[in-house]
This record gives C-alpha cells, structure tokens and sequence, in this order.
C-alpha cells in the first residue's frame, strides 16, 4: 500500500530548482495522463537528477502527488482573484464597479476556461483519501475568501454592494456557481450553455444588487 503523504511535505517553502523542475514535470504528466501517468523514475531521468533526490524533496510518489495537485489547484485561485482585483478595485463608481463584476463573469463564462474548471473538478476529487491535502486546499480556500471579502468590503461600504450581504458567505457561493458550470462541460448534456450563463449571471447580480442584468429581475 502506498504511504499517504505527510502534512510536513506541504511546508517546504524553499525548494531547490531541481525540486522545482519535478514539480512542474509533474504537474504537466497529471495534466495530460493524470495520477496513474506519473512514473518518478522518468521524472527523475528527464529532470537529471536522482531517484533519492526526488525522495528527499517529497517523501515518496505519493507526496509529489499531493504537492503537485495542491498547486495545480492554488495557480487557479490565485489567477481567480487576480482577475477580480484587476477588474474592480479601481473603480470609482457604482457603475464601474457593476461593469468591472459583468466583465469577470462573461470572462468567466468563456470556453477557454473549461479546461480550468475540469482541473480544479480534478483536484478536489482527488483530496479523497488525502486528509493533508485537503486540509491544504481548505485553508487555502480560507485565505482566498479573506481576500475577497477584503476587496469587496470598501465596496459595499460605499453602498455598491447590498448592506445586507454578508460577503464571505456570498464569495463562496459565487464562486460555487461559476466552477459548476463544469457540470455541463462532461460530455454531451442537452443543456443550454448561453441559457446557463444567462441564470448564472442573473442570479449573481440579483444577489449583489438587488437585481440582475437584462431586468431579468427587479426588486419592488
């Protein structure tokens, strides 16, 4: 049986740039074959190092699995709130601010993110079983939503934001409805992808201001 990765693996900030190499070796073997495609041997060979050194950096196959999935999923979160920062801290006004929201969900919405969501579809199905993992991605999540609600609150301050909304609650929820739209990326469904986008983004606006785009709802 395969010994499960150790927390302490998940706290090697300084690593070597040959640590480094495998990582990123790795990370592309799980993007292309996933787990069952990663052989530490030729990971080793093509990096040029040691079967022992690889061992030395993260325990055993095992650990650079669970590395290597915790940064496949921590590079998604951090572009995910750089986008959000990008696009509405500078604004000045309730209709920037709306404008700069709009802009993030269509970005969003777009094809060329669907390989992003599978991915993260992908890590977090692979926590099962991987305790330390999740707890990474756990407290990870945590510092994203901190961030978040803290690039939110000026916001709602101002009266941008419904005074009610509590935002750590309202960014995990939001954040929820815009990876599921992994659900109907596997395979064929019958669903409307436009129709989906559409709900998704009304149902977004009507929770931050008290109504959605398009007057899809309005408040009395």
């Amino acid at each position: 049986m395969t010994k499960a990765a150790d927390a302490s693996v998940f706290e090697r900030e300084s690593r070597s740039a040959n640590a480094d190499a495998i990582l990123e070796l790795a990370i592309q073997v799980i993007d292309e074959h996933g787990e069952p495609g990663l052989r530490v041997q030729e990971l080793a060979d093509e990096v040029g190092v040691a079967i022992t050194s690889l061992y030395r950096f993260f325990d055993n196959r095992e650990g650079l699995i669970a590395v290597a999935q915790l940064e496949r999923f921590l590079r998604k979160m951090r572009h995910d709130v750089d986008t959000w920062r990008a696009c509405v801290e500078n604004a000045e006004t309730q209709e920037q601010f709306r404008t700069g929201v709009e802009e993030i969900l269509d970005t969003f919405f777009a094809p060329e993110w669907a390989e992003w969501r599978l991915r993260r579809v992908n890590v977090l199905g692979a926590t099962q079983s991987r305790p330390h993992l999740q707890a990474k991605i756990a407290e990870f999540q945590d510092q994203v939503i901190s961030e978040m609600t803290a690039l939110f609150a000026p916001f709602q301050r101002r009266g941008y934001l419904r005074a009610d909304l509590h935002l750590p609650t309202f960014t995990m929820w939001m954040m929820g409805q815009l990876w599921n739209r992994a659900l109907i990326e596997v395979g064929d469904t019958r669903t409307d992808d436009e129709e989906w986008n559409s709900m998704t983004r009304n149902a977004v606006l009507f929770t931050m201001f008290d109504k959605a785009s398009n007057t899809g709802f309005e408040t009395s």
